[in-house]
C-alpha cells in the first residue's frame, strides 16, 4: 500500500509550548499551532475564513529544542505527518466531582520539520499574515483505506456530510511508539456534493487520496459517572438496558451513577471539493445501477408484485 501523509502549516503559536522533561532529558513536546484554511470550497456553506488548532506532538530530541525557543505570537513553519495514539481521556462528574477516564484517541501532527519564520506582538497581526497565507497555511494530503463504512450526519445548524475513518500507512516511523505501531486512523469528514458521491461510492477497503486540511472542532461528550466502557471507549450496558457500573475491590460501585456532559476536542481530515480521489475498491456506476435495480426488485417483491408489474406498481 502506498504511503503518503503530508501535512505542511504555516501557523501562529497561541499559547506556550509544553516541554516534558525526566532528569533533564526530553521526553516530548505538545503545541498548538493556530493556522486559517484556504478559500478553495468544501461545502459545508460557511462563508467566512474560519481558523483551526491542531496539535505537534514530537519526541524527537532536536524537535523539542526548536519547540522550547517558541514563544505566543511566533509564525511557524511546519511539515509533518498525520498521527494517533491511543490514549485514556479524563472527565470529571458535575455531581460529586469523581474523575472517569474513558479509552479514546487522539490525532496529532508529528513534525519532521519545525521551524520559526517570526514574531508579531498581536494576535491581529499573526492572523492578518496567515490571512494573506491561507492557501499554505493547512495543507493535507493523505493515501488512505478505509476501515469503517461510511455514515450520514447532520451538524447542530442543519449541515449534512459524510463521515468514515481512514487507515494510513505510515513512512516514518516514530521512535517512541511500540514497533508493530505502523498505521494511524483519523476520521474524514467531507461536505456537500463530495459527502454525497463519498456515501454513494466508498465502503471498507476502499482506497482513497483526500485533497483537503485539518478540521479541530470542540465537541460535547455525555457520559454516566462510574460506567464501564471497552477498550475503544464505548459504554457498556447490560441487556436490560441498564449501565455497567465499575466496582471497586470491595464491590462498591465507583461514581455516582449520574449523567453529565464533558468538552472534548476533536481533529479531522476534511477533502475540498473535489478533493477526494477514489484509487480502488469503491463502488463504479454499473455496480451502483445493479443496486438500484437490487433495491427496485426488492420494494415489489415487498409489495406482493412482480418485476412485470413494474409500471402497475409505480403508477
Amino acid at each position: 500500500m502506498a504511503r503518503i501523509s503530508q501535512v505542511m502549516l504555516l501557523g501562529a503559536i497561541n499559547r506556550p509550548p509544553q516541554i516534558a522533561k525526566k532528569n533533564d532529558q526530553y521526553i516530548y513536546a505538545m503545541v498548538y499551532v493556530t493556522v486559517v484554511r484556504g478559500n478553495r470550497k468544501i461545502g459545508d456553506k460557511v462563508k467566512y475564513m474560519r481558523s483551526d488548532n491542531p496539535i505537534l506532538m514530537t519526541w524527537d530530541p532536536d524537535q523539542i529544542r526548536e519547540i522550547e525557543t517558541w514563544q505566543v505570537n511566533d509564525i511557524v513553519d511546519v511539515k509533518g505527518i498525520v498521527a494517533s495514539r491511543s490514549i485514556l481521556k479524563s472527565s470529571f462528574c458535575t455531581h460529586c466531582n469523581t474523575k472517569n477516564r474513558y479509552p479514546g484517541a487522539l490525532v496529532y501532527v508529528n513534525p519532521i520539520f519545525c521551524k520559526k519564520r517570526c514574531h508579531f506582538e498581536s494576535d491581529e497581526d499573526c492572523y492578518k499574515y496567515l490571512a494573506e497565507r491561507r492557501e499554505v497555511s493547512n495543507q493535507c494530503y493523505v493515501f488512505g483505506t478505509l476501515c469503517r463504512d461510511p455514515s450520514r450526519r447532520k451538524t447542530g445548524n442543519g449541515v449534512v456530510y459524510t463521515q468514515y475513518q481512514i487507515a494510513l500507512n505510515r513512512k516514518y516511523r516514530i521512535k517512541t511508539d511500540p514497533p508493530e505501531v505502523k498505521s494511524d486512523y483519523p476520521w474524514v469528514k467531507s461536505y456537500g456534493e463530495n459527502g454525497v458521491e463519498d456515501l454513494k461510492r466508498l465502503r471498507i477497503g476502499s482506497e482513497v487520496i483526500i485533497d483537503g486540511f485539518l478540521q479541530t472542532r470542540n465537541v460535547n461528550r455525555h457520559a454516566v459517572c462510574g460506567q464501564e466502557c471497552d477498550e475503544k471507549g464505548k459504554p457498556k450496558f447490560f441487556p436490560n438496558g441498564m449501565p455497567v457500573m465499575i466496582t471497586d475491590e470491595d464491590g462498591e460501585v465507583i461514581g455516582c451513577g449520574e449523567s453529565y456532559d464533558w468538552p472534548d476536542r476533536t481533529m479531522e481530515l476534511v477533502p475540498y471539493d473535489n478533493g477526494t480521489e477514489y484509487i480502488s475498491g469503491y463502488y463504479t456506476d454499473e455496480e451502483l445501477a445493479a443496486k438500484k435495480e437490487d433495491v427496485r426488485r426488492q420494494a415489489l417483491i415487498d409489495a406482493g408484485l412482480s418485476a412485470d408489474d413494474d409500471d402497475e406498481y409505480y403508477e
